[in-house]
């Protein structure tokens, strides 16, 4: 869908494949909160390939809420000697802090974690900064490497004149993170963008399924007919 989008809105200026004129080739990166997909597609007047698509169905952004959520527990816990359980009232608003925070950290290199009535009466703080988020997300962001340099990898096994990247598209809320945009920009390159809109991409993806549908209900019925006719 976010592919059906980025053509839409380029269709202008993309490559004519009938005037000889190699494709473009984009890499789109969509990390929402529960997973994230790497994409490279060859985009021509008309037409778009998918080349190469690698996803974890385990990376997204709540993994970075998780990592910041661990941090803040335990901090509080060494600190103030009270026990914070992830799924009590007190967790689930440490959670919404973390959040908060991970949004800050998208804008500045420091932030805070406030977290309300951890204990009766009592409101505690703990500072979080982006380098400590990047040490402790190591092994998410490592994956997500991973992710993007196995979709460069196929998309040049698909197509050999995919030696480099147009440019990226950034998709969700997850790749406004600092951290995220740096180990996209080290393997697919610094070319980053954020033109496309995934709400607007859900729904042409949808329109495009209850199209290609109609499609196909009216060619079986124009099936049906002709067969009806022949017998």
């Amino acid at each position: 869908a976010q592919a059906a989008v980025y053509a839409g809105k380029h269709a202008a200026s993309l490559p004519d494949a009938a005037a000889g004129e190699a494709p473009r080739f984009v890499a789109i990166v969509d990390m929402g909160a529960a997973a994230t997909a790497v994409a490279v597609f060859a985009f021509s007047r008309g037409e778009t390939k998918q080349l190469a698509v690698e996803a974890d169905g385990a990376l997204g952004g709540g993994s970075f809420d998780a990592r910041l959520l661990a941090h803040v527990t335990r901090a509080i816990r060494e600190r103030h000697g009270i026990e914070v359980d992830g799924g009590s009232k007190a967790g689930l608003r440490a959670l919404v802090a973390c959040q908060q925070a991970k949004k800050v950290l998208s804008t500045v290199d420091d932030a805070r974690v406030d977290v309300e009535n951890v204990a009766p009466d009592r409101d505690v703080s703990v500072e979080v900064s982006s380098a400590q988020l990047k040490e402790m997300a190591a092994a998410e962001l490592e994956v997500l490497k991973r992710l993007c340099a196995d979709a460069l990898m196929g998309a040049a096994a698909a197509d050999a004149r995919c030696t480099k990247l147009h440019s990226v598209e950034l998709v969700g809320g997850g790749t406004r993170m600092p951290i995220v945009k740096e180990v996209v920009a080290e393997v697919l390159g610094d070319a980053l963008s954020y033109t496309l809109d995934s709400s607007h991409a859900t729904a042409m993806g949808a329109a495009t399924i209850i199209a290609r549908a109609e499609a196909v209900a009216v060619a079986s019925a124009r099936l049906a007919a002709a067969q009806a006719e022949a017998a």
